[in-house]
Parts: C-alpha cells; structure tokens; sequence
C-alpha cells in the first residue's frame, strides 16, 4: 500500500490545495494579459542592495570582455541590515562612533570588484582613525546603476536617521547616460526610474516578491548568475537612433541634483562634500577605452561627443561646489588615467581605490577633525 492509499484524505488535501495554488498563479498572470487592465500600485524607489545578503560574486565572461586589468575571482558581497555594502563600520551600534561618513554613488562608489576591506569608502575610515582622534565608522551606499537623484531619496528615507556627521556623493556617468537617452531623472525606465508603478514596470517580479519572497531571498542570487548570459540591454530603447545633444538643459538638470543634495545635507546639519569622477576618458583614447564606449553607446553619439559632456559634468560638480561653498575632492584630476588604477573606463581597480581613498582622508581630515563644524554645516 502506497502513501496515497493509506493517507487518501491528506494526500487529497495537498492535491486540492497545489491545484488552488497554480490555479491563482496562473490566474494573476494571465488576467491582466486578456483584460488588459492593470492594477496600479506606486512607490518611490529606494534602489539599494538587498538588506542582509552574504555571498560572493565572480566578473561573468561577458563583463570581463569590458575590462583590460580586473581579475577573476570571486569577490565578497555582504550586505548590513540598513543596504550597506560591508564592512560598513567598525564601531557598533553606530553612536561608538563619534563620526559617521556615508559615501553616496553608483558602481564606481560601490567598488563591487574589489576586496572588501580595499574598497575607499571602509579604507577612508581606517586611514582617519589614524589621522584624527575620533572614533569613525564609513558606510559604502554606492549601488550600481544609481543617478544622484537616487542618493537623494536614500539620503533622505534612511541615512538622515542614521546621524551623519559627513556625506560624500560622487556621481557622473549614470546621471549622463540616463539624460542621454532618456532625457529627464523622470521617466519610465524599468530599472532607472524615480517612480515604480509596481504591476506595470514587474508584474511577474510583483507576484514573485507577494508569493516567494524568502526563497527568493536565498535563491535569486544563483538563479540571475545562471541567468545573466540573457539579461537584455537596459537602453535598448534607445540604441541606433539618432541623439539631439541637449547640453545646457542636461546641465541644469544636474546641477539641479547636486544641489538638491546640498540643501539636504544642511537642512539635515549635514556637512555635504561633492567629488568628480575619475576615468580614462581621454583626448586620444587607447583602442579598448575606444571599442568600450563605442560597445556601451551602441551609436548615436560620438566618443568626443560623450568626452566633452562628462567632463563638463565633472566640470559642473566643482561649479556646484564653489558655488554652494561645499568641499570638491578632485578624484578625476588626481587619479593617474590608466589601466593600473581604473580597470575600464570608469571603474577603480584595488590600487585605485587604495590611492583614492588616501586622497579622499588627506581631503577630508580637517572637517572630521573639526570639534565646532557649525561654520562648514551653513
């Protein structure tokens, strides 16, 4: 006598109750299919990595194929309760620590593809410990893909609360390639916009995060790392056609960010500090910077094109700077523009990111060092 057999009420049970659960999957994805109405349900995006992750990543060969000097291994990938990359701090809870520095960025603040305790934003911490006589806790807020106005909304959802004593933000070439093809900070981009609208933009990943949420939790990471040789071209919209270069306007509205984070900084008492962006952006590119930005634009503007527009919002960020009377780190004039300190054109290898983050706390050790901050906080 089989299980079925000698439990048939139970075994009963579970048929019903798998075939009501396949059922209402099915059901959620296909009604909106045929109905053609979709519910709505908005968010303000909060783009952060996954609070309470732990695993290691290794540079796929279709990422390596964009590099000339990164190696592959894996590198660690953990992540505190609060989205920040660790190690994140070195004192706990956070108000051991008599000052608190969040770094705000994209991938090039992030600094995925190096070791974790070689990474500026923890390596700045370690080297003002040593310079001053505080106790410093850093936080590494960079998440890949993100604009300034994305570490806006963070700044304000979740670092205010954490009592900053000082916030640095670094961001260019995100913020460029999103007003490139886009145009505005407010569009409709899957993965890039400041609104969600939950079913529309992820009808599948809005099921998925109501019905899996812990499985995916554990078992995403490995499913997108099987998965990543079909991920698809996020400016694919974009890609082929013809683009209209709208430098003041893209300026404005940069400028506009950068300010934007200023004034939250102070409003929050806030010591607010701006850095440009290092690269290998140059005048006479070698062949593989060259084929990159080529590979990445896919047409529609030239290398000298997206040359002079990111170095004038470089440019910008030291205007913004004197303008608003905030600290300017100059990364971009003081990071040699090689392949022994950035291992494509944007991102820091590990001696990068080392010399960086000694730039960075030379910069940096007079405000945290400062006991009455009042004047630098206006």
């Amino acid at each position: 006598m089989n299980r079925f057999e000698k439990y048939p009420k139970l075994s009963m049970c579970i048929f019903l109750l798998t075939a009501m659960v396949l059922t209402s999957v099915a059901l959620e994805v296909a009604l909106p299919l045929f109905t053609g109405r979709f519910p709505h349900k908005r968010n303000i995006r909060l783009s952060e990595l996954s609070p309470g992750q732990q695993l290691t990543v290794k540079p796929s060969q279709d990422y390596m194929s964009t590099t000339d000097n990164l190696a592959v291994r894996d590198y660690p990938m953990a992540v505190d309760a609060n989205g920040f990359l660790m190690p994140s701090f070195v004192h706990a809870p956070a108000t051991a620590s008599d000052r608190n520095i969040f770094f705000l960025g994209g991938s090039t603040t992030q600094c995925l593809y190096n070791s974790g305790e070689k990474r500026f934003p923890y390596l700045v911490g370690r080297l003002l410990e040593g310079a001053t006589r505080f106790r410093i806790n850093t936080y590494n807020c960079g998440v890949s893909g993100n604009t300034s106005m994305h570490s806006n909304a963070a700044l304000m959802s979740k670092i205010l609360g954490l009592k900053p004593y000082l916030v640095v933000m670094m961001h260019n070439i995100n913020d460029l390639n999103v007003l490139v093809y886009d145009g505005t900070y407010f569009n409709n981009h899957p993965r890039r916009s400041l609104i969600v609208d939950v079913y529309r933009q992820g009808r599948l990943r809005a099921l998925r995060d109501a019905v899996f949420p812990n499985l995916w939790f554990w078992y995403g990471p490995a499913v997108m790392t099987l998965m990543k040789g079909f991920t698809t071209d996020e400016w694919s919209h974009a890609r082929g056609k013809p683009i209209i270069i709208q430098e003041e306007r893209w300026r404005h509205d940069f400028a506009r960010s950068l300010r934007l984070f200023v004034n939250i900084c102070r409003a929050g008492d806030i010591i607010p500090v701006l850095m440009t962006q290092p690269n290998r952006f140059v005048k006479d590119p070698d062949p593989f910077v060259l084929r990159w930005v080529n590979q990445k634009l896919g047409g529609g503007i030239s290398y000298e094109e997206f040359r002079l527009l990111y170095s004038s919002f470089n440019g910008l960020i030291e205007t913004v700077g004197r303008e608003c009377d905030v600290k300017v780190i100059g990364l971009a004039d003081e990071i040699p523009q090689t392949k022994h300190y950035i291992y494509d054109p944007v991102h820091l290898t590990e001696q990068g990111s080392e010399l960086a983050a000694q730039i960075i706390a030379r910069s940096l050790a007079d405000t945290a060092n400062s006991i009455d901050s009042g004047s630098l906080r206006k």
